[in-house]
């Protein structure tokens, strides 16, 4: 039997207040140390929700590598709100293409959003993973070229959309790896 549609992976079903972090959506800046984290906020309860959101930025998978933290005080209307965040981190790690055959050397972070209500109660939270770089196309001698982070990259990549055999939707882990190592040896 192929999966050739429906649900392909993990589903989560998560039960909130009425008040709940809706979206988080990180954008990148041309100084890539900098980014603005818009935090979407629902309110079903009908009446203005007070409390504070809380932002820390921290590396992917280690809570307690903070580059960057900061609390606010909101009040979130019965038609939800949103938030902004002008996030300035100088130590955090670009995300950069990875070295040959490694992989690991994406330096991502996460976004992690804590809203407490005023007596202190969470009332939801929610993480975003993303990295700190900015990709840009420049132009030298009339040639258009692409950058990531100010540096000159070449975006090569295996051609191998189509069928995958055991399962006809999405590649195993084994064939996803086979086709990043024919990428790195392109």
């Amino acid at each position: 039997v192929h999966g050739f549609g429906g649900i392909t992976g993990p589903v989560t079903v998560k039960i909130t207040d009425d008040t709940r972090i809706k979206d988080i959506y990180v954008q990148n800046k041309p100084n890539p140390k900098k980014a603005d984290v818009f935090i979407t906020f629902e309110n079903l309860s009908g009446n203005n929700q007070e409390g504070t959101v809380s932002l820390t930025i921290h590396e992917y998978g280690k809570p307690t590598k903070i580059a960057w933290k900061s609390d606010s005080d909101i009040t979130i209307p019965s038609d939800g709100a949103e938030i902004i965040f002008n996030v300035y981190a100088p130590d955090a790690k670009l995300w950069e293409l990875a070295g040959h055959r490694t992989f690991k050397q994406s330096n991502l972070y996460e976004a992690s959003v804590v809203f407490l209500s005023d007596d202190g109660k969470i009332l939801d939270s929610a993480k975003q993973r993303f990295g700190f770089r900015w990709f840009d196309i420049g132009q030298k001698n009339g040639d258009k070229r692409f950058y990531l982070n100010g540096k000159r990259v070449f975006i090569i990549a295996a051609m191998t959309r189509g069928f995958w055999p055991k399962n006809g939707i999405f590649a195993t882990p084994e064939m996803a790896k086979r086709d990043m190592e024919i990428l790195v040896d392109l």
